[in-house]
């Protein structure tokens, strides 16, 4: 009977002997169960940080770690996390027994494999599952598909089983397992040579919690954010989110009281205005951002106390920085009634009762301002985040189709170079009135839809424009700031689609400079404009920065365009290249050129319209304007000096009138 007790003992004393002995030769054991860093590791034992039997078939030492020296998300070896056998990178291992080659021969030509979960499952074994490497958290409307799709084309970037999971904004009570789900599983992760999976849920970004959950839940992926021209992304969402599913609801017959099946524009008497929905907002915000107004009363009385928070308030209230806001949460309130729908909206829908705002996505119409406000969210990331691990894009970046901003994108992420032009020049997704994360619309049809939108400016008067940019000013500011680059968001309401009258040359020490007399609007009464341009004739259809507009210099300082005497000749404003108008690509000094379906006077497009097949992206330019002069007769010599002459004639009595005058 005492058998089994002294076996007890001997047992327990045998354990006490290991646990004393490795306590007492600590840094043997240390030294047996740790691992250097990745780049103290040699080819062959690198065989922990992926399976042994892919390295050199689908992954090469080189891949882990990029040419800036960034690692990929969770492929990183620090803190002795190399050769962690539950772990491959961003995948947890998988239970099942993997003749890997089998495996990599089915997915080299195949794509990735999903597990399906229950979001009423109750297990937490991750095994055999993978973690997003980035999470595109936003804005809405300033092109998260695209950026999306651009990524996941890299060839070591897989997609998750759909761009939006929304998990933690919405379905953060199910399982983690369930939201991991939606990302390849690590065999067909590992299989393909991928080094990262992610998603794209633009309604990340303006939720506190959110941000907040991401980083508690899941330590490791990047976070990218993605904002566009306020104005510009303030009327796409009015017409994406309110304009377009409202006309469609009434036409279906779905509106109680109004005619179905009419045209686009019988429906446009029942809706409001852009004018009216950003008026409304703007008084609405105004109120919020108060020094005691909701937004940051709010803020500091849900979050102030809160110990992931309460650091980013006190170090503000020391620095007398700005103080959080919480716009979603604070600042647009709920229903007032049955018929109002927000505060904002009393008078409104008060005065107008059969003027229809639907009671669904009102987040999205109520916020076609505030959702361009983006340094009022990002705020919040970048207290829990470190400055490294965000990175913010402009949309008008998306399409440069040299690839190089999503080149250094990728290189922020730890991803090997990959030339991303050849994936940009396909097109971008969910643009306009093509619905569809995953739906790809080429340039020349965006080109077309660009060139119809810009027939007609942004609908506000001048009075509200002008309040309106005065407004979101400042949070642009605070937003460069923050994110410490140099966006360049161009405000293309300031300036007009013109086309030139007549050209007259002149010299001024070894410049060539040309007198355009152009109609931007009112051909009674065209400006004068002085450029060295070398592609502008008689016929160019340019866009023109005139008298009073805003131009951004390359340092990113504002600058009004006054009236300024060039040559003599007094100036009435200045043609715009590429750089000033936010268009990716182009020379600089090279005038912009517009198609001729953009409508005089109005806007230019966002957007770098794209030469036909075959044609030159420059405006055919006379023989004296070439790269290439051909070799003048002695009658065309004679005939152009003649020109010269007359043109500084012309200049000196310009100038000698400009003097009199004052």
């Amino acid at each position: 009977m005492w058998r089994y007790p002294r076996r007890k003992i001997a047992i327990v004393c045998g354990l006490f002997f290991i646990f004393f002995y490795c306590f007492e030769n600590f840094e043997w054991v240390q030294h047996v169960i740790s691992f250097p860093k990745f780049d103290q590791i040699s080819t062959t034992e690198r065989a922990g940080i992926v399976p042994e039997e892919l390295l050199g078939t689908v992954y090469s030492s080189s891949d882990f770690v990029n040419d800036r020296g960034i690692w990929p998300p969770f492929w990183n070896c620090e803190g002795n996390r190399c050769n962690i056998t539950s772990e491959w990178g961003p995948c947890y291992a998988s239970h099942e027994e993997i003749t890997w080659s089998k495996e990599v021969e089915f997915f080299t030509t195949n794509p990735p494999s999903y597990t399906r979960v229950s979001y009423m499952s109750k297990s937490t074994d991750l095994a055999g599952l993978c973690r997003p490497g980035f999470i595109i958290i936003g804005a809405g409307k300033c092109g998260t598909s695209s950026l999306y799709h651009y990524l996941v084309d890299h060839p070591n970037v897989l997609p998750a089983s759909e761009k939006q999971i929304h998990y933690f904004k919405y379905y953060a009570h199910y399982p983690m397992k369930w939201y991991l789900s939606h990302f390849p599983t690590t065999i067909s992760f590992l299989a393909s040579g991928a080094l990262m999976t992610g998603e794209a849920s633009p309604g990340y970004l303006p939720y506190p919690d959110v941000a907040h959950l991401i980083r508690e839940r899941l330590k490791g992926p990047k976070i990218i954010a993605v904002g566009r021209e306020p104005i510009d992304r303030a009327y796409s969402s009015y017409r994406y989110n309110y304009l377009t599913p409202s006309i469609e609801k009434m036409k279906n017959g779905k509106v109680k009281g109004i005619e179905k099946g009419q045209p686009d524009s019988y429906y446009l008497d029942f809706l409001f205005s852009f004018e009216d929905m950003i008026k409304a907002e703007l008084q609405v915000l105004r109120e919020c951002f108060a020094v005691d107004g909701p937004g940051i009363v709010g803020a500091r009385e849900k979050y102030g106390a809160k110990t992931w928070a309460q650091p980013e308030f006190q170090r503000r209230s020391i620095a007398d920085e700005p103080p959080l806001v919480d716009l979603d949460g604070f600042c647009y309130g709920g229903k007032v009634n049955s018929t109002v729908l927000r505060k904002q909206w009393s008078d409104l829908q008060t005065n107008n009762p059969e003027k229809v705002i639907r009671d669904n996505n009102l987040h999205l119409v109520q916020a076609f301002i505030g959702r361009g406000l983006y340094t009022l969210p990002l705020e919040w990331w970048y207290a829990l985040y470190p400055r490294q691990e965000i990175y913010f894009i402009c949309t008008e970046d998306l399409g440069d189709q040299s690839g190089s901003a999503l080149n250094d994108l990728g290189q922020f992420l730890g991803l090997p170079s990959f030339n991303f032009s050849e994936v940009i020049t396909k097109g971008a997704y969910n643009v306009g009135g093509h619905r569809g994360y995953d739906e790809e619309v080429t340039w020349d049809m965006i080109q077309q839809e660009n060139q119809r939108a810009s027939s007609q400016a942004i609908p506000l008067s001048n009075e509200t424009m002008a309040e309106l940019r005065a407004f979101v000013k400042p949070y642009n500011e605070r937003l460069f700031a923050l994110t410490e680059r140099a966006v360049a968001m161009v405000d293309l309401s300031e300036y007009v689609v013109g086309v030139v009258l007549s050209v007259e040359s002149s010299s001024k020490g070894n410049k060539t400079l040309k007198t355009c007399r152009i109609n931007i609007g009112d051909e009674n009464n065209p400006i004068t404009v002085v450029t060295n341009a070398p592609n502008v004739r008689e016929g160019s259809r340019l866009a023109v920065a005139p008298v009073g507009s805003t131009i951004v210099n390359e340092e990113g300082e504002e600058i009004e365009t006054k009236k300024t005497a060039v040559g003599g000749v007094m100036s009435e404003g200045m043609l715009c290249d590429s750089r000033m108008l936010g268009w990716s690509g182009g020379a600089e000094g090279i005038a912009a050129q517009i198609p001729d379906s953009v409508a005089i006077g109005a806007s230019p497009p966002s957007s770098k319209p794209r030469p036909k097949e075959g044609q030159s992206e420059l405006a055919p330019v006379s023989n004296e304007d070439s790269l290439f002069k051909k070799k003048l007769t002695k009658e065309e010599k004679k005939k152009l000096a003649e020109e010269k002459k007359n043109a500084r004639k012309a200049a000196k009595e310009a100038k000698k009138e400009e003097s009199s005058s004052s």
